[in-house]
């Protein structure tokens, strides 16, 4: 973790700041990204929306509005599915607009640069500060690199057969395997402080006791069984995201299902069918039961 963050004061009267200023949150998400504890001098790292709505109090929908504004004024970009974020002039005022070759900090952000996971930004930055900072190796955007080996010859027909019978076995035991010692579990404690930061606070039970919870579980593990960098941290903040989209899928299907029963939604007042409510507290009177005296009146 980084001791301290360099914000600079054209941070506020630059022109991407006054772009910022018109969308407050997004203010509060620029500023949490470059002084954040997962933060690196490049201003390239991995960042999840659960981690920028728990730490900074804006919640999932006011850090997803920030961030996005954010991203549109050109302060930095961000990938949903790497759920990395480049800060564009961060590593700049982090470290130096300029250094020598013979500087030792232009290693380190060689190495810094190389330890990074696969995310789309890799070669924008090395195009950005390669000479700024004398890097030596560019990276790809991603970290899979083809085998060049001659093409695998066509298998005779009891090896496929074979195959095939080893594809339906793996298969069916898949939730054999899913199910053993290797299967993570979430820390439910550091789950629900995580969910304390969503729009469901005061709904957390009713997340944790879900009747499919652990099918979601189960689904989640196979979604991320070889995402093998990820901290157990990083993984409940994931699970966290996971489990709110299932719970506002079951709501969502809840209030259809109520609609298609009543007529109405829950949030629609049903027409009263009695005659007396359009008085509303005014007194309503009994009808008369004593005789009433018609003499003189035939």
């Amino acid at each position: 973790m980084r001791e301290y963050g360099k914000v600079s004061p054209h941070f506020w009267t630059g022109s991407t700041g006054k772009q910022l200023r018109q969308c407050p949150e997004s203010v509060v998400v620029s500023l949490y990204l470059m002084t954040c504890p997962h933060a690196n001098m490049l201003g390239l790292y991995y960042m999840p929306l659960l981690y920028v709505a728990h730490e900074t109090g804006l919640g999932i929908e006011g850090a997803s509005k920030g961030l996005k504004w954010a991203c549109e004024a050109g302060f930095c970009s961000y990938d949903d599915a790497s759920e990395m974020v480049w800060v564009h002039e961060m590593a700049r005022f982090q470290i130096a607009d300029k250094l020598k070759n013979t500087d030792k900090r232009s290693i380190g952000v060689q190495n810094e640069y190389n330890s990074l996971p696969s995310n789309p930004y890799l070669e924008s930055f090395y195009n950005k500060y390669s000479q700024a900072f004398c890097m030596t190796e560019k990276r790809e955007n991603t970290t899979k690199k083809p085998v060049e080996n001659e093409a695998p010859s066509k298998p005779l027909a009891s090896q496929e057969q074979e195959q095939e019978q080893e594809q339906e076995n793996t298969h069916t035991n898949a939730q054999e395997e899913n199910s053993g010692a290797q299967v993570w579990n979430p820390n439910f404690e550091n789950l629900s402080s995580i969910l304390r930061s969503t729009k469901y606070s005061h709904r957390i039970s009713e997340i944790l006791s879900m009747q499919d919870f652990q099918f979601h579980l189960g689904n989640f593990n196979t979604h991320h069984e070889n995402n093998f960098q990820l901290t157990d941290n990083q993984r409940n903040y994931k699970f966290a995201q996971w489990i709110v989209q299932e719970f506002e899928k079951d709501l969502e299907k809840a209030e259809r299902k109520n609609k298609q029963a009543t007529g109405y939604s829950r949030s629609e007042k049903p027409v009263s069918r009695n005659v007396n409510d359009a008085w509303g507290d005014e007194k309503q009177y009994a009808p008369a039961t004593d005789d009433v005296d018609t003499e003189g009146m035939l």
